[in-house]
């Protein structure tokens, strides 16, 4: 669904004058009572349902810089004003994770002059948020960088990693910003990334699958809600391996002009069809479940019929047996008596004898392990870069 480009024109924030240009008791009254109406609005939003983790391809800046007669950077500072708001906005209610599309690999087709702008641009903004801790301090937010940074140049690479190892203590929200990327990109890198593990010993061949291979792309945890703003309806590159079941709305509203009230549409828009998207991601965990099953019982089928044909002998005098056979109780009991041995021996095995090891919940002790094993490689190979970009010592 796409609201029209009017949505919240006419509401009680816009046309009223700035603090800065206007201080007058009337106009200072006003906005206290407006910024106070928005709190409520978003300690209301708040007892919904909210999404834990926001993704937004925050476009439109260069079109609002022509509308508007402005240079074309002039576009992109307003979009970083914009991203602040709604920051603060999103943790306002409870937002765990915000992720931003800011600089595709695509965009270095642009022009020079753009590209040089735009990369001077950022190390301004993560200069800026450096030396007054406005994201990193205030707000608690940890910043990680998702792309490929060596296409960034030196000192721009070098404050962005600045950002990323200051801030990794942060535990309040995380803020993905993704630049130089693209999905299939990131798709590539984990692949690698992967092929490492395994060369390494923390993985097992047998061991990558689809969880495995999502630990190790730039961004772990699936988006809930993912907003693209100027009305395009792509995602251009954005996420493909995250947002298979994410709510996705497009926007006809340039980034620049996306306000408060938007916030709200995007909120409320989200809340409403949040019970669809809970059961369609349950309907897929149940049919990733039902295929485990029926992977394990035809494996489980082949290695049976395996040891049979192994044990011709046996397979004959256990199947079909003639009318001149009998079964004697006697030896059901001594099958059942040998199946609960059998079982006792199973369960007295220690870890380090079996395949796998079980909580009582059902989990794979083994498989958690591994799954930790990689998490502390993976953060621990990225923090070591980022360390090693920003040229911090601690």
């Amino acid at each position: 669904f796409i609201p029209p480009r009017g949505l919240g024109i006419g509401l009680p924030d816009e046309g009223v004058p700035s603090l800065s240009t206007s201080p007058c008791p009337s106009i200072v009254r006003m906005n206290g009572l407006l910024s106070l109406c928005k709190r409520a609005f978003l300690h209301m939003l708040g007892l919904g349902p909210v999404p834990r983790h926001i993704a937004f391809i925050m476009d439109g800046n260069r079109r609002f810089a022509k509308t508007h007669d402005m240079q074309q950077i002039s576009g992109h500072r307003k979009g970083f004003d914009t991203l602040k708001d709604i920051l603060e906005q999103a943790l306002e209610i409870g937002v765990q994770e915000v992720s931003i599309y800011a600089f595709s690999i695509e965009n270095f087709k642009r022009s020079k002059d753009e590209v040089d702008a735009l990369m001077e641009l950022a190390d301004e903004k993560f200069t800026r948020i450096l030396a007054e801790g406005e994201l990193v301090d205030r707000l608690g937010i940890r910043v990680t960088m998702a792309g490929d940074l060596s296409l960034v140049p030196d000192h721009v690479r070098r404050t962005m990693a600045r950002a990323v190892h200051l801030s990794r203590h942060n535990t309040r929200a995380i803020l993905n910003v993704c630049f130089a990327y693209t999905a299939q990109d990131e798709i590539l890198r984990a692949m690698h990334v992967a092929d490492t593990a395994m060369r390494e010993g923390v993985l097992a061949c047998e061991d990558v699958d689809e969880d495995m291979l999502n630990r190790c792309m730039y961004i772990t945890n699936q988006p809930d809600l993912l907003v693209r703003t100027s009305g395009e309806i792509r995602l251009s590159d954005f996420m493909l391996w995250q947002c298979t079941l994410s709510c996705l709305l497009f926007l006809d509203v340039l980034w620049p002009d996306f306000s408060f009230w938007h916030f709200i549409y995007v909120i409320l828009y989200y809340q409403y069809h949040h019970a669809d998207i809970q059961r369609k991601r349950e309907e897929y965990k149940n049919t990733i479940l039902q295929d485990t099953h029926h992977t394990a019982t035809t494996t489980t089928t082949s290695t049976s019929t395996t040891s049979l044909r192994e044990h011709p002998s046996s397979s004959s005098s256990s199947s079909e047996p003639s009318s001149s056979q009998t079964i004697e109780p006697r030896e059901d009991n001594q099958n059942s008596t040998r199946h609960q041995h059998r079982q006792t021996q199973s369960s007295s095995q220690s870890p380090s004898s079996s395949n796998r090891a079980y909580h009582h919940d059902g989990g794979d002790v083994t498989l958690q392990a591994k799954r930790k094993k990689l998490d502390e490689w993976v953060q621990a190979r990225n923090l070591q870069y980022f360390k090693q970009c920003s040229e911090v010592v601690e």
